[in-house]
């Protein structure tokens, strides 16, 4: 897993803002970090000002610096290694080319209000989600500690390797319960549900012998503790781990939501990457799903080689 060493956190000063600095600030002294706190001036506010108040582009950058250094103290404390940045133009912009101006390995940003049910991440978020060439922490407003239960999404693949490895991290440094989860579709389509491929026809009109026991779940749990065992047990000895298996007939980012509603979970830690395996292309379904849906706190990793240029 590459090291985090640059983190961006950008804040509008509302109070997920103040909720995803609290956390860079965790991260940055658990990894030994850098932290970059970047408020962006939209550039159509930035005109209205000029043309209505008659205010000059330096006082406006002066003001959105004083409230930064204030909002940035009041979260934060005192600190030299802390740096605040102050940008005009397109949020989203600006939110790109700083991360690439500073190398950033992690941006942070605050998404969502404080009641889960029905709330997705803002545009902004979203976006920074899918294009951004980085890992994207998603802070939820009534995040107001550090978190309890960390989920890392396992598909097996590397990207989800490094979800692992990553959600140990933060579970580590924040004191949390790792819980590894895999969710899958049924081996053997229901009579009563999905029928899949046999929809429309005769096949379920046959007087069929029962199917055999499988035991597909336990054989991915058993999995799933081999590779906990594997990635986490020398670097995290005392890190207590969970693992999950179960399957949904609706589809994977279903069966994972609703694991993080029932378990009162607090971060999910998932790859993003698309079957193609195609540069700068959007995330799989089942990432976007679940950054639009879940009812918590998300970090999203990029698979490697991914790149995104304005």
């Amino acid at each position: 897993m590459q090291k985090i060493s640059n983190i961006l956190v950008g804040t509008d000063f509302s109070d997920s803002s103040h909720a995803a600095l609290a956390e860079s600030q965790r991260i940055a002294q658990a990894v030994g970090g850098k932290l970059t706190v970047l408020h962006v001036i939209d550039e159509e506010l930035t005109e209205i000002l000029k043309q209505k108040l008659n205010m000059p582009e330096s006082e406006l950058i002066k003001i959105a610096s004083e409230r930064l250094a204030n909002h940035a103290q009041e979260v934060l404390g005192e600190s030299d290694k802390i740096t605040r940045e102050i940008l005009i133009g397109c949020p989203f912009v600006e939110i790109v080319r700083a991360a690439k101006s500073h190398a950033t390995d992690l941006l942070v940003l605050g998404s969502g209000g404080a009641e889960t049910d029905g709330v997705h991440a803002g545009v902004l978020a979203r976006r920074c989600v899918r294009k951004l060439p980085a890992k994207v922490l998603l802070v939820r407003q009534n995040q107001h500690k550090p978190f309890a239960k960390v989920v890392a999404c396992v598909d097996f693949s590397d990207n989800s390797i490094e979800a692992i490895e990553l959600a140990a991290q933060v579970a580590q440094q924040d004191g949390a319960i790792l819980q590894l989860l895999h969710v899958c579709r049924p081996v053997v389509p229901s009579v009563h549900g999905d029928r899949g491929a046999f929809a429309g026809t005769k096949f379920f009109d046959i007087s069929l012998p029962p199917y055999p026991e499988m035991n597909y779940a336990q054989k991915q749990k058993d999995k799933l503790d081999e590779l906990a065992l594997e990635l986490l047990k020398a670097d995290y000895p005392d890190l207590e781990v969970e693992s999950h298996v179960f399957t949904d007939g609706h589809r994977p980012s279903h069966g994972i939501v609703e694991f993080l509603k029932d378990s009162k979970s607090e971060l999910v830690v998932l790859g993003t990457r698309g079957r193609t395996g195609v540069r700068s292309l959007l995330m799989g379904t089942t990432a976007e799903r679940i950054v639009d849906h879940s009812p918590c706190s998300v970090l999203a990793i990029k698979p490697k080689g991914f790149d995104f240029e304005i």
